[in-house]
């Protein structure tokens, strides 16, 4: 009977040590991850209003360009 609570015992610390290791690692992953290029607008979530401002800049800017070439497309063809 103490043998086996003891063999229990070691068990079960060795399951701790296991699961507290992961845990760390995982840490420093979720770390080194979440970032991305520092250059990508994206780097760390609190520069949101710099990320659609450069949205809303592309989309006039794309919007521009295809009325343009609309508006030439159909002066060719008039």
């Amino acid at each position: 009977m103490p043998i086996k609570s003891r063999r229990k015992r070691i068990r079960k610390s060795k399951e701790f040590i296991r699961v507290k290791r992961t845990r760390i690692t995982r840490r420093g992953n979720r770390r080194h991850h979440n970032g991305g290029n520092s250059d990508d607008g994206a780097s760390n979530g609190n520069n949101f209003e710099q990320i659609t401002k450069n949205a809303q800049t592309t989309i006039s800017d794309f919007s521009n360009k295809v009325r343009e070439t609309w508006s030439s497309l159909f002066s060719t063809k008039s």
